[in-house]
């Protein structure tokens, strides 16, 4: 879909660590995804009752909710923001996002 991720993970004086690096290219991304981003940008407004059947559609199609492609700290929401961010300005880019839960 013009996105791929990579997790790499280390441990710091004993707490586990991740780095997510997203590699995206927005152009594919936004031909293959564009309908669903405008749909998806939608979403937040919907009262938590319909989006919450809405969640589990997605996700027995895709593996990943709609709530989870919109929180920038999953590594498919960092995709989503990314292009959002680099939507206008048709560069690549690459995002990283430190995945450590505090």
């Amino acid at each position: 879909m013009g996105a791929d991720f990579q997790v790499f993970t280390h441990s710091v004086n004993g707490q586990p660590r991740a780095l997510v690096v997203v590699a995206l290219d927005p152009s594919l991304f936004e031909s293959k995804a564009g309908p669903v981003l405008a749909l998806i940008s939608k979403y937040s407004m919907l009262p938590q009752s319909l989006r919450d059947p809405i969640d589990q559609q997605v996700k027995a199609r895709t593996g990943f909710t709609v709530s989870q492609a919109l929180d920038p700290s999953q590594p498919i929401g960092a995709a989503l923001s990314a292009a959002k961010t680099l939507r206008d300005s048709g560069q690549r880019g690459v995002v990283l996002v430190d995945a450590s839960k505090e």
